[in-house]
């Protein structure tokens, strides 16, 4: 198990825009949101860390949300108050630090950047925790390991799934938090057979309903071409 220390967080400016009248008015709420956020960890692990910037605002007319990569920034990690430690720019609001560099159990780190404006965060320092060790790591088949989505609000609707089980002994007198994480490094295929039909993985009524099983040619029949 790797220790992490998290950088995850957000500076934010909301402005609410309301409006008030006599007589009953169809109008909908605009609300303008400009918000920096900040994503990245650093671990005890030989890998890549990496901290991203982007900037999420809602449209003034329509209050869509859409975010952008915040590029150009000066980005870099204080190491117990004295070792600076520059990010570099990989892609654009994508941040890396130098090969090599990696968390220690007991030491304190801190995020600081300065954006392409000029504008100046830091985070809060944070020493980085020692974790226990795995004791035992186990699998098991469950037939009703998740809600079965094409059956929505119906009783006793589930899908099968491998549920994971992670033991350790945590310590009683301290309040950690942990996060479970995880990687596919090869996707399996598979496949089914459909006796008289098809299969679909969308609802063939609906192709943004995920469905993901057969479709008998009675009912495909019924289907505009």
């Amino acid at each position: 198990m790797r220790s992490v220390f998290h950088l995850v967080g957000f500076v934010a400016v909301m402005l609410f825009l309301m409006a008030s009248c006599v007589d009953p008015e169809d109008q909908t709420l605009r609300q303008r949101v400009d918000i920096v956020v900040v994503d990245g960890s650093i671990t005890n692990l030989i890998e890549a860390q990496v901290v991203r910037l982007n900037r999420s605002r809602s449209d003034p007319l329509t209050g869509r949300f859409g975010t952008l990569p915040l590029a150009q920034a000066r980005v870099e990690i204080l190491v117990d108050s004295a070792q600076v430690v520059p990010l570099r720019e990989t892609e654009p609001g994508r941040y890396q630090a130098p090969a090599g560099f990696a968390g220690q159990v007991g030491h304190l780190y801190q995020l600081r950047f300065t954006l392409k404006e000029g504008t100046r965060y830091q985070s809060t320092s944070e020493v980085m925790p020692a974790v226990p060790a795995i004791m035992k790591v186990s699998s098991r088949f469950n037939p009703i390991s998740l809600p079965d989505k094409r059956f929505d609000g119906m009783a006793n609707a589930y899908q099968g799934a491998n549920d994971f089980f992670v033991d350790w002994q945590d310590p009683i007198e301290q309040h950690n938090y942990y996060r479970w994480d995880w990687k596919l490094w090869e996707k399996q295929d598979w496949c089914r057979t459909c006796s008289q039909g098809f299969y679909y993985i969308n609802s063939p009524i609906d192709e943004n309903i995920l469905y993901e099983d057969c479709y008998s040619n009675e009912q495909t029949s019924t289907l505009p071409i």
